[in-house]
């Protein structure tokens, strides 16, 4: 049956001699599941990795650098239609840029897929491609502004990237960005939204993953000085909130000790100071040095806990300008009318405390370096500019043990995609509507989320 599909799929592909492609899949001449995939199999084998079906770009992750990202590549997209530019990333970047500078009417690029697509690479690509599209014309501040929107990728990867099993740069939360233009296409600033970062990641992490890459970038990298400054040992494997998998190393990815270095100059260049960036270093090996703490019994005869090595407790207390953090680990507030009662907590309570610690301060450290990047690349942008919106969705995930965060992360992402697919097929009804054709309807089957989304539950509201 394969064999016979396979058949038919070659006799309806259109080209010349040996395997032939077509570059929009709207252009088969039978339309099927066969013909599409053999369509896209051909091509990647091709090293041609990007298909057009109609305005929708379809891309094969190659899991490798391709020479069709450079700027003498870019130089073949500008001012033509989608129509005529050859099926690429950065053809979808000049349809929308095009589309401001012509209707003055903000438009926005939705990228999705699962993990390990390459949704974080495309990302990039087009940040890169609408960069140096708006140069054109423009003076130092738009090619400044242009510089630090690009900077930024380093410092999110940093915080908010982690290798997975099926991703070695799974982003672990949500963004959208909002690149503001000027009347003459010029970058005028940009605004980035973050939303359900994974915390749990921060103190637990499966078979071949690894927490955020920060830890290990700052663990591998940090100058003797620092590394001494920040108490840091000379191994990954002696922090407990990073060697939970035995998996230390991310080479695909790249060099932690480089990749650090890359961090850093990106931090300054967005105009983040020295001084504040020790600080976030310092918060860093905080969470580093909190899942090492320890808790025992007290010795009083009773089952409350005491801190195990109250020296390691002093450093991480210093590390975040404290005086003493042992108490928010050792015991909890309770307030009644009237009073107030600190319950002191057991062993087992404390290592939850100390797990909720480093979670909430890792938190407010990548919202911290989210509003430190938004402060550098707002520039003049205001909400009255049109706008490029980027979309760069956490990818589908499903690995051996799945927290809460991961649940709310692939509704998430389900929900996505059933929008998008209710926006085509709207969009296709209204051009046979416009056309005067009649009796097409489109079905789209509904994804179902019933049996996690109860009628007078709100747990899911935040992302409905």
């Amino acid at each position: 049956m394969l064999k016979g599909a396979m058949q038919v799929a070659q006799k309806t592909l259109v080209g010349g001699k040996g395997n032939p492609t077509v570059p929009d899949c709207c252009q088969l001449i039978e339309l099927t599941d066969q013909t599409v995939l053999t369509n896209l199999r051909r091509r990647f084998e091709a090293d041609e990795i990007y298909t057009f079906t109609g305005n929708i770009l379809l891309a094969v992750n190659p899991y490798q650098r391709l020479p069709i990202y450079d700027e003498a590549y870019m130089g073949r997209f500008p001012n033509k239609p989608i129509s005529k530019n050859e099926p690429h990333v950065f053809a979808s970047a000049e349809e929308a840029y095009q589309r401001i500078r012509k209707d003055r009417r903000s438009q926005s690029i939705v990228v999705s897929g699962e993990s390990g697509a390459g949704k974080t690479e495309t990302n990039k690509y087009m940040m890169r491609y609408l960069a140096w599209r708006s140069r054109a014309g423009s003076g130092s501040s738009g090619d400044d502004l242009a510089a630090k929107v690009l900077s930024s990728n380093p410092i999110l990867e940093a915080v908010g990237n982690a290798k997975t099993g099926r991703n070695n740069n799974s982003s672990r939360f949500g963004k959208f960005i909002k690149i503001s233009f000027d009347a003459k296409g010029v970058v005028a600033g940009a605004v980035m939204t973050t939303y359900l970062l994974e915390k749990s990641r921060v103190v637990f992490q499966g078979p071949n993953e690894r927490n955020y890459h920060a830890l290990y970038m700052l663990q591998a990298g940090a100058a003797d000085d620092e590394r001494q400054a920040l108490g840091l040992n000379n191994a990954a494997s002696d922090y407990a909130l990073m060697n939970q998998s035995g998996c230390y190393e991310n080479k695909d990815w790249g060099d932690d000790k480089e990749e650090y270095d890359v961090m850093r100059k990106a931090m300054s260049a967005v105009s983040i100071a020295e001084r504040a960036q020790r600080e976030a270093m310092a918060v860093l090996a905080f969470v580093m040095h909190a899942g090492n703490v320890a808790f025992k019994l007290s010795g009083d005869g009773d089952e409350y806990a005491a801190v195990e090595n109250d020296e390691l407790m002093g450093r991480c207390s210093a590390l975040l300008g404290c005086d003493d953090v042992s108490p928010l680990l050792l015991q909890r507030t309770m307030k009644v009318p009237g009073a107030v009662y600190n319950i002191q907590l057991t062993p087992a309570q404390a290592v939850a405390a100390r797990n909720a610690l480093a979670k909430a301060v890792y938190c407010l450290l990548f919202d911290w370096v989210v509003a430190k990047v938004n402060e550098s690349i707002r520039g003049a942008a205001t909400e009255a500019m049109a706008f490029i919106g980027l979309l760069d969705v956490f990818g589908f995930e499903i690995f051996e043990v799945n927290s809460f965060e991961q649940l709310c992360i692939n509704f998430a992402n389900e929900k996505l995609h059933q929008f998008f697919l209710k926006f085509v097929f709207k969009m296709e009804e209204q051009i046979y509507t416009e056309e005067c054709i009649s009796g097409i309807k489109i079905e789209c089957a509904a994804a179902q989320f019933g049996a996690i989304r109860p009628r007078n539950s709100a747990q899911f509201s935040a992302i409905l």
